[in-house]
């Protein structure tokens, strides 16, 4: 018995298989949860989420590698507060 695509993007999952989804651990999913920042359900105690969200979410929230070596490290110089030693 096959799900319709519409029905299969409705489905909600548990805590075990967003972690599977997104790759991260469990207590770093709940983590995420706690501080509001993946959107998930409540259904009386269970957390529940669903995954064409939390793949949606993952996509928009991927590091795009957008900055280069050489501005992350001007960056790097310009926020420290001393200079560190010459045999560093």
């Amino acid at each position: 018995i096959g799900m319709k695509p519409s029905e299969q993007d409705n489905r909600l999952v548990g805590i075990d298989e967003a972690c599977k989804i997104l790759r991260r651990k469990k207590s770093t999913v709940y983590h995420m949860v706690r501080d509001g920042i993946l959107p998930h359900y409540k259904v009386g105690k269970m957390l529940e989420f669903r995954p064409s969200e939390l793949i949606a979410w993952q996509e928009q929230h991927a590091c795009d590698g957008s900055k280069s070596s050489g501005e992350i490290l001007a960056e790097m110089k310009s926020t420290m507060r001393r200079k560190p030693k010459s045999g560093w």
